[in-house]
């Protein structure tokens, strides 16, 4: 993440490629519909873009990740609740 931080697009490909099809999973584990599970991973990939300009170097990518999927996944299981 700090190589990605420092300008070096090319980072993100390594982060991208050892993460993704963890965390995809991970997501569809929990909402369990595919186009759902896809939305919400690519917005966890979204917030990591947004957050690189003030990341903090003392943090580890994957259970930041993991959050920031758990916390999205959860804020749409709630939607459902309140729609019924």
């Amino acid at each position: 993440m700090l190589a990605y931080c420092a300008g070096q697009a090319a980072a993100f490909d390594t982060l991208y490629a050892r993460y993704q099809a963890a965390l995809y999973r991970y997501i569809l584990r929990t909402v369990q519909v595919p186009q759902v599970a896809g939305d919400i991973f690519q917005d966890t990939w979204l917030r990591l873009i947004q957050a690189a300009n003030h990341w903090d170097a003392a943090r580890r990518v994957a259970p930041w990740l993991y959050t920031v999927a758990r916390h999205r996944a959860l804020d749409h299981l709630r939607s459902l609740k309140q729609q019924v």
